[in-house]
Protein backbone atom coordinates (compact mmCIF):
# COMPACT_ATOMS: atom_id res chain seq x y z
CA UNK A 1 0.00 0.00 0.00
CA UNK A 2 3.04 2.53 0.68
CA UNK A 3 4.70 1.59 -2.81
CA UNK A 4 1.33 2.72 -4.49
CA UNK A 5 0.96 6.04 -2.48
CA UNK A 6 4.39 6.64 -3.37
CA UNK A 7 4.09 6.14 -7.16
CA UNK A 8 0.75 8.19 -6.67
CA UNK A 9 2.41 10.88 -5.01
CA UNK A 10 5.66 10.90 -7.34
CA UNK A 11 3.43 10.75 -10.54
CA UNK A 12 0.12 12.66 -10.19
CA UNK A 13 0.72 15.59 -7.94
CA UNK A 14 -1.87 17.61 -10.05
CA UNK A 15 -4.45 14.77 -9.26
CA UNK A 16 -3.49 14.65 -5.63
CA UNK A 17 -4.16 18.25 -5.51
CA UNK A 18 -7.76 17.38 -7.06
CA UNK A 19 -8.83 15.15 -4.99
CA UNK A 20 -8.10 16.86 -1.71
CA UNK A 21 -10.11 20.48 -3.37
CA UNK A 22 -12.85 17.39 -3.42
CA UNK A 23 -12.39 16.64 0.14
CA UNK A 24 -13.10 19.97 1.22
CA UNK A 25 -16.02 20.31 -0.98
CA UNK A 26 -17.53 17.34 0.25
CA UNK A 27 -17.16 17.86 3.76
CA UNK A 28 -19.24 15.82 5.94
CA UNK A 29 -22.24 15.18 3.50
CA UNK A 30 -22.00 12.37 1.21
CA UNK A 31 -21.77 13.63 -2.07
CA UNK A 32 -22.21 16.46 -4.46
CA UNK A 33 -22.83 17.52 -7.94
CA UNK A 34 -19.92 18.47 -9.52
CA UNK A 35 -22.10 21.51 -11.55
CA UNK A 36 -23.40 22.69 -8.26
CA UNK A 37 -21.60 21.83 -4.87
CA UNK A 38 -24.19 23.33 -3.02
CA UNK A 39 -26.90 21.06 -4.46
CA UNK A 40 -27.80 17.75 -2.76
CA UNK A 41 -28.99 14.91 -3.85
CA UNK A 42 -32.81 13.54 -2.77
CA UNK A 43 -35.27 11.45 -3.40
CA UNK A 44 -38.12 13.27 -4.54
CA UNK A 45 -42.07 11.39 -5.26
CA UNK A 46 -42.07 8.94 -7.46
CA UNK A 47 -43.25 9.31 -10.91
CA UNK A 48 -45.64 7.88 -13.10
CA UNK A 49 -43.17 4.66 -14.23
CA UNK A 50 -42.86 4.36 -10.27
CA UNK A 51 -39.10 4.27 -10.88
CA UNK A 52 -38.18 6.87 -7.95
CA UNK A 53 -34.94 8.30 -9.48
CA UNK A 54 -32.78 10.81 -7.63
CA UNK A 55 -32.86 14.24 -8.42
CA UNK A 56 -31.11 17.54 -7.46
CA UNK A 57 -32.76 20.13 -4.92
CA UNK A 58 -31.16 23.29 -3.66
Amino acid sequence: MRAKLRYATKNYPAKIVQYEEQEVTLGDRNSYSKTDPDATFMRMKEDHMKNGQLKTRL
